[in-house]
């Protein structure tokens, strides 16, 4: 029997980018899977709309959810997921018309898998390149992103649900964290996580001319060092975490001018707040 694979995908309003995403879908080489789509129930007929616009392509369900953060709402989505395989694309990617033939042939050919991580790619610069090895708890911190995770059923009911506290519109300042978690609770699980850089998935880079940058980059920090206190990392390693876009800044300001060293400032002011406040 074919693997199936569900696919959940939540946006608060950003529908326009939702529509790029389920065209990449359209393309893809494997066509057994679904989607759980989310969404905030102020956008109800503009996503009724593009749900039916889909809905004839492939199975998908549209759940309208009341305003909350991204953990939670993905947590009321799973509810709806019957896959072998589930995956969590953000509003924002798209996948390549290879990226979900790619996962099932690398479940198939290592069951003793849990999950795999792919590899973003983007048209704005070049990524970093991956070999296929196992991810283990310091390697989770690296490209673990949601939308570049894919696990087995089993594997996902065994971690549970995102973590509330983590994550954007959770309500507390910490907008970040909640995919690595996910990941570090596998492993800790003693699931076998792979990284694999035969499925790729394309997501914007950074948007340095974002008017809330800034402040988003306050926000992913208190996220990191948060997640990094909640799983008991020693100090050294979140002394390293905190210092370590002090040395990237004379870098990203020789690379990407003013906007690039002010990000970098941020994100170790921050990140130094959270060291101090463990």
């Amino acid at each position: 029997m074919q693997p199936h694979v569900s696919l959940v995908v939540v946006t608060r309003d950003r529908l326009q980018l939702v529509d790029a995403f389920l065209r990449s879908l359209g393309r893809q080489t494997w066509k057994n899977f679904s989607v759980v789509f989310a969404h905030d129930a102020a956008c109800e007929a503009e996503a009724a709309t593009l749900a039916s616009k889909y809905g004839a392509c492939f199975p998908l369900r549209r759940i309208a959810l009341q305003p909350c953060g991204v953990s939670e709402a993905r947590n009321r989505a799973m509810a709806h997921v019957d896959g072998d395989i589930i995956a969590f694309p953000d509003d924002d990617c798209e996948y390549l018309p290879d990226t979900l033939a790619n996962v099932v042939e690398t479940f198939a050919r290592m069951p003793e898998l849990g999950g795999i991580l792919g590899v973003q790619i983007t048209a704005q610069k070049a990524t970093a390149t991956y070999s296929q090895k196992y991810v283990g708890p310091y390697g989770a911190f690296g490209g673990s992103q949601t939308f570049l995770q894919f696990y087995t059923r089993a594997c996902a009911e065994a971690v549970g649900g995102f973590d509330e506290k983590l994550g954007w519109g959770s309500g507390l300042p910490y907008g970040s964290g909640e995919d690595t978690d996910y990941v570090l609770r596998a492993i800790q699980l003693g699931y076998k996580v792979l990284r694999d850089p035969k499925v790729r998935v394309m997501h914007p880079w950074l948007d340095l001319d974002d008017p809330g940058l800034l402040f988003k980059t306050g926000r992913y920090a208190a996220g990191r060092m948060r997640l990094l206190s909640k799983h008991g990392f020693p100090f050294w390693y979140r002394l390293l975490t905190a210092t370590a876009p002090l040395a990237m800044l004379p870098i990203d300001a020789a690379r990407l001018g003013r906007k690039g060293a002010a990000w970098r400032w941020t994100m170790f002011c921050e990140r130094m707040k959270g060291l101090r406040q463990d």
